[in-house]
Order: structure tokens, then sequence, then C-alpha cells
């Protein structure tokens, strides 16, 4: 780097002395094409030290060079470059590559190949360190030269997860008995996951907004179909609840097998059905969505009332539920949770309509909102009311209010004004040194910037 940067100084220098030398009287035409060569030069890394600039703003001078000019002959070189590449997501990309390589192959390889834990735990252990190491290093040499905005990388992480639960669900369909054909089949579900979803990232190109709010409905799509089957196929329940005072502990234990054997066929299709809802949930979010313009604040908020029109539905049920001698029944507080959550995140989508909202601003709206419930339920805390309707009732409110107070003091770029909106995310890691107790001792700095 250094020796390029040495390169660049002496070759603008070359150039510097070529026009004093020859050129007394310039010509235009040779001028522009010399102070062109010269800033291409400078430009080779894609940035202009100081002392670049001062000689390219001597060498505009001695070639007599307009300064309107020079702007114009900056923007030719600059759009003859080719598009630089954009890898901004590739460092969480390989933190998730990490750790998928230590929580699943690491363990996941030694227990396909039938090492027994009890007698080699050596081939476990190592098996976490080699799958952390390498992972991070196949990883950072296939991702080099790869164009990775946060957007994609984003889609590539869910893409992973979709692949291992499709995966592991169906193998356990297919082969219930055996679990290391379900481990084997959700370590090649990942990458499979993560390259079928790459097919549809070159095809739509969203970018971290967009990629935000599809990931949000994907798992949308995931809870409502999980719901919808747990409404129509109840989870068988367990004998404990039929057991009758003198029977036989061996009709128990009967009732007992018979009650696993449901409950693991019923896991397996519920696991099979709502597998089916992370495509389903994308699916609907370009039906409806697919031209909205987010930023990544905006698709925070969309997490935002997800989560808020799930709380309230859980307040909503325990309000009804606790005035209700009827007996207890778990559908109404599924359709409650479907809806809330479906409902709350549509709702936030009208909300933030217009608006450019920011990270920062995203996470303060859910501080307040946090903040304001817990005001509110404090107040019951002190005033020692013990009615769980009051604090259900008191905590939406007061959530409600906490957003919409902070709301009031945000300044929100507005989509029309036509203003950048700084929406980035970045996080540097850094060795450091302190100085405790006289020694010094080696340590990590970490700077989150959004």
């Amino acid at each position: 780097m250094i020796a390029h940067y040495i390169k660049k100084i002496i070759t603008l220098t070359v150039l510097l002395l070529l026009t004093k030398n020859l050129f007394s009287q310039p010509d235009t035409t040779r001028a522009n094409e010399i102070y062109s060569d010269a800033f291409r030069t400078a430009f080779m890394d894609r940035e202009i030290s100081e002392d670049e600039q001062n000689l390219l703003k001597t060498l505009q001078k001695s070639q007599n060079i307009s300064d309107e000019q020079v702007q114009t002959l900056r923007l030719l070189v600059i759009e003859s470059f080719p598009a630089a590449k954009d890898q901004s997501g590739r460092w969480p990309l390989v933190l998730q590559n990490m750790a998928l390589g230590s929580g699943l192959y690491g363990w996941g390889i030694p227990f396909v190949l039938g090492v027994n834990a009890d007698e080699d735990v050596k081939w476990y252990i190592g098996g976490e360190m080699l799958s952390l190491g390498s992972s991070f290093y196949l990883t950072y040499r296939f991702t080099k030269n790869m164009d990775i905005s946060h957007g994609r990388a984003q889609l590539l992480r869910y893409g992973s997860i979709i692949g291992l639960h499709v995966a592991g669900s169906y193998a356990q369909l297919l082969r219930p008995d055996s679990t290391k054909f379900m481990v084997s089949a959700m370590m090649l579900g990942v990458p499979a996951g993560m390259i079928i979803i790459d097919q549809f990232y070159q095809r739509w190109q969203p970018d971290l907004g967009q990629a935000w709010a599809m990931t949000q409905w994907g798992e949308l799509g995931y809870s409502t179909l999980g719901n919808i089957y747990a409404m129509f196929s109840p989870e068988p329940k367990e004998p404990f609840w039929d057991y009758e005072q003198g029977e036989p502990d061996l009709a128990y234990e009967q009732k007992q097998s018979e009650w696993e054997k449901k409950h693991n066929c019923w896991n397996r299709h519920r696991f099979c059905i709502d597998a089916f809802g992370h495509p389903l949930g994308i699916w609907a979010e370009r039906l409806l969505f697919s031209d909205r313009k987010y930023t990544f604040g905006d698709g925070l908020m969309l997490t935002w009332g997800r989560i808020y029109g799930f709380y309230s539905s859980l307040m909503l049920w325990d309000l009804i539920y606790s005035n209700s001698r009827a007996e207890f029944n778990e559908t109404p507080g599924l359709i409650l949770q479907t809806v809330g959550s479906i409902g709350g995140t549509i709702l936030a989508d009208r909300y933030i309509r217009g608006d450019n909202y920011t990270a920062g601003q995203s996470i303060l709206m859910a501080a307040g909102a946090l903040s304001g419930g817990m005001f509110a339920a404090g107040i019951g805390v002190i005033l020692e009311i013990n009615e769980s309707r009051f604090f259900d009732i008191t905590s939406v409110a007061g959530s409600l209010a906490g957003f919409y107070l902070t709301r009031k003091i945000l300044e929100v770029r507005s989509e029309v004004s036509g203003l950048p909106t700084n929406d980035k995310f970045e996080i540097v890691i850094q060795p450091q040194i302190r100085q405790v107790q006289h020694q010094l001792t080696p340590g990590v700095g970490i700077d989150v910037l959004f």
C-alpha cells in the first residue's frame, strides 16, 4: 500500500515537471489530457490524499485549466472507472457463518460420522474450533470479490434459516427415527437455502430496508401457518391431565407411550406445514409492498409494529379470558395473536408512509414505547392495584402514548424532501492497550455507529 502511494506521488510529480518544461503555452486539448491522466493515476485507489490534491491544483494552475473544466474532467474519469463493489454486508455474513460453523457443523460432522461423544470428546471440541476457524477463512476468501450489500447479507442470513428449518422438518417426516439423517439434511439445507434465496435477490435487488421487510413478512407467514395448524389440529394433551385416581401404573404408562407417538407425529406435521410460511410470507410482501421504498429504520419500524400488535393481542386475550368463566380454549388466543401481528405490521407500514426513519430514530421510538408502558404499569404497582385488567389496559395505552410522544420530538425526514438519510450501521473493532493498576493490559475496543 505504501509503495503504491509513493508510486502515485512520483508519477504526479513527473507529470507536473513535464508540463512545466514542455508547455510554457499549453494547448487546451493536450492540457486536458495531461490533467485527466494525472487525476486517473491519483484516483486508482479511489481516494485523493491531501498531497495529491495539492499537486493536482498546481498542475491545474500550470496548464491554465478552469475550475469548471476540472470538475468535468474529474467526472469523466470517475465515470470511466468500473463501479466499486459494495461489501458493507461482508462482515455480518462472515460472523453468521462462523456462528453456524461452531453451532452446527462443529458438532454435526463428528455426530454424523458416528463419533462417540463420551469416548472421543476431543473430536467434538476440536471440531468446534476447526469449524470456527475454517468457516471464517472460507467465507472471507469466497466473498473477497463479491458485491455484498447489507440487503444481500440480510437475505443470505434468512435463506440459511429457511434452509435449516425446511431441511430439518422434512428429514423428520421422511425418517423420523434417524437423528443423523436430520442433522445431515440441516447441514445441507443451510447452503442450499442461501443459494436459492440469492437467486431471488439477483432478480429483485432489494436494499437493506426492503430485505428486512421481506424477512419480517416471512416470519409472519411462518407464525401464521403454525397458528392455523394449531387451531385445526390441537396439540395432544399429556396423559397427566387425564390421570384418574387409583389408575394402575401400567395403564398410565401405556397412555404416556401413546401420547408420545401422537405428539411426535403432530410435531413433525407442524414443522412441515409451517415451514411453508417463510416463502408464503415473502410472496405476500412482494405482492402487496414491492413498490415501497424502505430505509433500514423503516424496516425496524415494521418490526416494532409487529411486536406491539402481538403484545396487544396477548393483553386483550388476557383481558377477555380473565373475565370469562367458559372452559379454556386456545383457538381465540391464536386468532388474536395472528391478527395482532399482521395488523400491527400493516398499521406500521401505513404510519411510516411518506417518512424516512433512520435506525437511531426507530430504536428511540421503540424505547419510548417501552418506557411508556413501564411507566403506566408502575403507577398501578405504586397504587397497589391487583387487577390484571388494569395492567392489561394501562400497559398497552402507555406504550402507545410513549410511542406518540417520542414521535413528536423527533425530526423525521420526508420521502419527498429529496434530502439524503444517514442510515448507515457500522461496527468497528480494534485492539487497544489500557493501563490498569500501573500495568499495560491488552483489550478490545468496540464502536457501534448508526
